[in-house]
């Protein structure tokens, strides 16, 4: 096995030496039936209370740290999960260091074991993790490694379903460093490493660059069974003592990410779906504002010319750049009035995003005469679906038994994301940089979009605590699939990485494909952030109904999403143009408007609740909080026919269906905050709401840019 590694890594590659790279290989590599693998010897050994029993692994790990110091930190929310409850041993704020295999996303942990029986899954806020896809065994995969020494406060912990026990971990600066890095880290750059002198007695960086091959050959052969986890220590616990028990022995099933060649891959051993993007800010125009902060602008307006709807059969209206004749943008008038468009940062190494509320008092607003009921309508709809993600936030994943006894009535805080009360999550970020893109590209560009949920994703762009989190697995796939396709068509068409995200040539733009989803992803992503579609294009319905499908297809390529967004769409353009509530509500309301869906039949599934399917007695009568479409879309229906005209007993009602909370009651704000206007949502909610004055601003933006359109 050793030459095995040896053979893949010949070659220096990203500033690792081939040794370095092969012991990276030789970690992932798994080793033939009867035989341990190299990293259950490793961790068996790390976990050993007798320090004689690892010092013969100790060139070992030299030469693989080195190299894994060698890797960019990563900054993602990640899991792992073992099987059993252990979650009674972690307690809220002890601290615990480790050196383990996460994967991106709760839904591929959730593969590996039975779910009729108990399991501990881990929701880690890491900001240091070692993405190894490109230096694995497993080369088609993609593993996230914590390293030793890593310093994880418990947040939360709670069990949101039968047998399921989840304990939220977020990453911190160690009180002191337990693991010497091997050399000076401040030398690192993409190509070269210089080493840090060691004291005399220890080896230095440099010393272990070229060890043998003869160094990797552990003396130690022990058969013994040990998990993936190396050390796991409360800091109320004693050091050497082992806290979970996490085996590698499972398999799962995963797809990969082509429509036409839909192939499963046995997995044998826990993965990471969520690796670290290329350099997504090198692909936007940095400059330096008048306060010498610094600044990242895609030139978004030059964009404006390409709609980018290669599915889509209507004709567009967006305004039109002509004579340019480079593929990237040079310039915006945008740049003077409306950088808040554009993703900005506090400080030169691009760490610390200018958030919402901090960008809301650079905005300008419209200069122009807004219909006073339509305004109403808008903001309605966008501030509604920010307070139903608000009030769901601190309760996301609760089952309904546990919101039976403890139910929702107010903003809360804390809880599953620690927010404080008013901030949002996912779903308005979202649906934020979705409502920036139409604006500043004064139309519907799926491209720009899909760069903005990529800022979101990188850089925190749109977020209320400035960095992403609670990113659903169909979205993070799609936004890995979309950044990989941007390094393809870089290449292809010769153009620099660095400028495209600002894209604007509209012949290229045609053929760069946009739909980035797999086929058969349904989730509520699609339309947890919908609104600001319909909002924008309500005045053609035929246009607006579309887009709404479009807007949710790039990331979720299920029929179903298509056509949840399309017929929610239609009840928002409705209740722009003044429908009464009955009128949204009657069981004929898709019949009455085929015409607005270009008579291109709604899935049986969404027709089915399009005809009154979800007029029934709640949670006793099947109306669930789930993260499905169809389920989700069915509870909003339910929550805005149920609520006796009450925004506020609507929102609690979604809410306290459990599970999804946030995403049902984001989703029932959209068309009830349409539907009864800005003015009649809950005051006392609004004065807690994050960002509020940004949301009423770009509802503003919404609606003239809108009118443009149409004009």
């Amino acid at each position: 096995m050793v030459w095995t590694a040896k053979r893949s890594a010949r070659e220096p590659k990203d500033g690792l030496t081939s040794d370095e790279l092969a012991s990276i290989y030789l970690y992932t590599l798994e080793w033939p039936e009867g035989y341990d693998s190299f990293y259950k010897l490793l961790n068996q050994k790390l976990r050993s209370k007798q320090r004689k029993h690892l010092k013969p692994w100790f060139s070992y790990l030299k030469l693989f740290l080195t190299g894994l110091y060698k890797l960019p930190s990563i900054r993602k929310n990640i899991w792992r999960g073992i099987p059993g409850n252990v979650s009674h041993l972690y307690e809220k704020d002890c601290i615990w260091w480790g050196f383990s295999s996460c994967t991106g996303t709760m839904a591929t942990v959730e593969q590996f074991f039975d779910r009729s029986s108990e399991r501990t899954l881990f929701l880690i806020e890491c900001i240091n993790g070692k993405d190894i896809k490109a230096y694995s065994a497993h080369d088609d995969e993609n593993e996230i490694l914590l390293m030793p020494g890593a310093y994880f406060t418990v947040i939360d912990k709670y069990s949101p379903a039968d047998n399921l026990y989840i304990v939220h971990l977020r990453e911190e600066s160690p009180p002191y460093q337990l693991l010497e890095p091997p050399f000076d880290l401040t030398s690192v750059n993409t190509t070269t490493v210089l080493p840090k002198s060691q004291a005399a007695s220890e080896p230095t960086a440099a010393d272990i660059i070229n060890l043998p091959c003869a160094d990797l050959v552990s003396c130690t052969t022990s058969n013994d069974f040990v998990n993936n986890m190396a050390i796991s220590a409360s800091k109320k616990k004693k050091s050497d003592e082992s806290t979970t028990n996490d085996k590698k022995d499972h398999e799962v099933t995963t797809s990969n990410n082509s429509k036409s060649n839909q192939t499963t891959k046995t997995i044998t051993r826990v993965k990471s779906t969520l690796p670290v993007m290329s350099s997504s800010f090198s692909a936007m125009k940095v400059t330096k504002t008048d306060d010498g902060k610094t600044s990242a602008q895609p030139k978004s307006s030059q964009l404006a010319d390409n709609t980018v709807t290669d599915k889509v059969a209507i004709s567009t209206k967006s305004k039109s750049t002509k004579g340019k004749q480079n593929p990237v943008s040079d310039g915006s008038p945008f740049h003077a009035d409306k950088t808040w468009l554009d993703i900005q940062f506090h400080d030169k190494e691009n760490k610390k995003v200018k958030q919402p509320d901090e960008l809301e008092n650079e905005m300008n607003e419209p200069d122009a005469i807004i219909n006073d009921r339509i305004l109403n309508c808008i903001q309605g709809s966008m501030i509604g679906m920010a307070l139903g993600d608000a009030l769901g936030a601190h309760v996301e994943f609760r089952p309904r038994q546990y919101l039976v006894a403890n139910p929702v009535t107010d903003l809360g805080s804390g809880g599953t994301w620690g927010l404080n009360k008013g901030q949002f999550t996912d779903d308005t970020s979202m649906a934020l940089c979705l409502a920036n893109s139409l604006v500043a590209c004064h139309g519907f560009n799926a491209y720009d979009q899909l760069v903005r949920y990529k800022w979101w994703y990188e850089f925190g762009y749109m977020s209320s605590t400035g960095h992403c989190f609670d990113i659903g697995a169909a979205t993070s796939n799609s936004l890995r699939e979309f950044e990989r396709r941007q390094n393809i068509f870089a290449k292809k068409f010769s153009i620099p990485l660095i400028d495209m995200d600002c894209l604007s040539d509209s012949k290229l733009l045609q053929k760069f494909d946009v739909y980035c989803s797999e086929e058969g992803l349904s989730g509520n992503g699609a339309l947890m952030r919908l609104a600001p579609v319909p909002l924008f294009f309500y005045r053609d319905p035929l246009v607006a109904v579309e887009y709404s499908g479009v807007s949710g297809q790039i990331t979720h390529g299920d029929r179903k999403a298509y056509d949840a967004c399309r017929y929610y769409g239609a009840l928002i353009v409705a209740a722009l143009h003044g429908y009464a509530k009955e009128q949204l509500l009657d069981d004929d309301f898709y019949q009455k408007h085929t015409e607005w869906f270009r008579n291109n039949q709604l899935h049986p599934h969404i027709k089915s609740i399009a005809k009154g399917s979800y007029k029934k007695d709640g949670y006793n009568d099947g109306i669930r909080g789930k993260g499905c479409v169809v389920a989700a879309l069915e509870a909003a229906l339910w929550a805005f026919w149920s609520d006796d005209n009450s925004f506020e007993k609507g929102a609690l009602a979604a809410v306290n269906l459990g599970d999804d909370t946030d995403t049902t009651a984001a989703i029932y704000g959209q068309l009830a905050g349409a539907h009864y206007g800005y003015r009649n949502l809950p005051e006392r909610w609004l004065e807690h709401l994050y960002a509020k004055k940004f949301m009423e601003k770009l509802s503003k933006w919404i609606a003239y840019e809108g009118e443009c359109w149409q004009k």
